[in-house]
């Protein structure tokens, strides 16, 4: 799953123009305009990552040389950095149209589109007001945005790979990887359009504050340990392990590591050329082991149980766990500063954006990116441990690396690169007392933001109580 920041960004700018436009006497509202801002909003998103893609294949010599010759820049480097520009540059464009047209207020009339008038209601529930719609209609040029920048993506994943990857395929599998939070919170949204149906003495308690925070606190765990595990198993296609050496293999693995987990299953199609594992969940009744089909078909079944072991060694430990309670700590901590922002700066709503995107990359990447990376040299330790040796893992990256393009020495903010990773684990894995220290350290760390997490959330219910 990835963290979609730039549309993060965009539902931010969306909600704080929206906000600010229509406080007192309302901006107007330029309907028909829409017909053109918006094309002319998607064809600009496109050109922006399609000239960042353009520079990435030059750099490449058109897929010839995947690691740019290994000279200056990886290409996969240069792409990352293009990219967020191209981003940030679609976000503000988002941003401007959005503000041009007044959109959450024409997004807000769409029962008018259909011919009714705008407080028709069905019961006590004004369709205008439904959650689910209007978050739709008001992100869904953004979304379209975003299904067309991936197009000279998949152009560049196919020369990476050398291989020809449908688009569809494609299109479909980057939709669901990215857009899962986002689905999330349409489940949400429609459980509070249909909340509206009840009567109000089943709902009330709802507007006491600190009934809020400890519902939103419940919520959190039902989506971190129920919802995310079965809508991301729905989403990412996945289907049972095939019989034959690998299951049997990996399945003695899990039974021998004493980790309890739902299934194995095989992780999207081969069609998408996607070579990735993980483990998913914090339940053992919702968790699951994924591998993709394409990383199974690259590995022996000695480097696939390398894979595996490294994924069980995130359970092992508590990862999901620890790393739910950073990104617990970072949102709680964004929203504080947010609300801030947004009683200081009210006249501003794109600073309060910036502002807080600043904070949410900074908190992201350096806390939660350093947090993850020890993570997996953890996670790496265990499949060395299970195995007996770390070298079906130390392979295993390498073949990685191969098939990604030669980026062996590229540096990945949450996973760190596989050169540093083969280091750590063949030193770790034969200095039985640096391990050992290792794991103490880490294991105070989890214990330190666990905490600091506790801490966060019965602060948020003071201050709300």
């Amino acid at each position: 799953m990835r963290i979609p920041f730039d549309l993060i960004a965009a539902i931010l700018c969306a909600d704080r123009i929206g906000e600010y436009l229509n406080r007192g006497e309302s901006a107007p509202a330029r309907f028909f305009d829409a017909l053109w801002v918006w094309p002319l909003f998607c064809l600009g998103a496109w050109l922006f990552h399609e000239i960042a893609a353009r520079l990435t294949e030059r750099r490449t010599d058109f897929g010839r040389n995947p690691d740019g010759g290994g000279v200056g820049l990886h290409p996969q480097q240069f792409n990352t950095r293009m990219t967020l520009v191209a981003q940030a540059f679609s976000v503000a464009l988002f941003a401007a149209a959005t503000w041009y047209l007044n959109w959450p207020a024409i997004a807000a009339q769409w029962p008018q589109w259909v011919g009714l008038s705008h407080d028709f209601s069905i019961g006590s529930f004004v369709l205008a007001k439904s959650v689910v719609v209007n978050s739709l209609l008001v992100i869904g040029p953004y979304l379209i945005a975003m299904i067309l920048s991936w197009i000279p993506r998949w152009r560049l994943a196919s020369g990476i790979r050398r291989r020809a990857i449908p688009l569809l395929a494609y299109l479909s599998f980057e939709a669901k990887m990215t857009w899962l939070p986002f689905c999330v919170s349409i489940v949400f949204a429609l459980i509070s359009d249909v909340a509206q149906f009840l009567p109000r003495a089943y709902t009330e308690w709802l507007e006491n504050e600190p009934a809020q925070s400890i519902f939103l606190v419940g919520i959190l765990a039902l989506t971190a340990t129920v919802l995310m595990p079965i809508l991301a198993v729905k989403m990412w296609e996945c289907e049972p392990l095939p019989d034959g050496e690998l299951k049997a293999r990996l399945e003695n693995l899990l039974a021998r590591s004493g980790i309890k987990t739902r299934r194995i299953l095989m992780w999207g199609g081969r069609s998408t050329g996607m070579m990735n594992a993980c483990v998913l969940g914090l339940w053992s009744r919702f968790r699951y082991v994924l591998i993709s089909p394409s990383l199974a078909d690259t590995l022996t079944v000695d480097e696939a149980e390398a894979v595996l072991g490294h994924e069980l060694g995130h359970a092992r430990y508590g990862h999901p766990l620890f790393q739910l309670s950073a990104y617990l700590c970072i949102v709680l901590s964004i929203g504080v500063l947010y609300n801030s922002v947004a009683n200081g700066w009210q006249a501003f709503p794109i600073a309060q954006v910036a502002f807080t995107m600043a904070m949410l990359i900074t908190f992201i990447y350096f806390f939660f990116g350093a947090v993850s990376r020890q993570c997996e040299r953890e996670a790496d330790l265990a499949s060395a441990e299970y195995l007996g040796t770390p070298l079906p893992l130390i392979t295993a990256l390498e073949k990685m690396s191969v098939c990604g393009g030669n980026n062996r020495r590229v540096p990945c903010w949450h996973h760190g690169s596989i050169a540093d990773r083969i280091a750590a684990v063949a030193q770790l894995s034969t200095d039985p007392a640096e391990c050992e220290r290792f794991h103490a350290r880490l294991k105070f760390m989890r214990i330190g933001v666990m905490i600091l997490a506790a801490l966060f959330i019965v602060a948020q219910f003071l201050f709300h109580g």
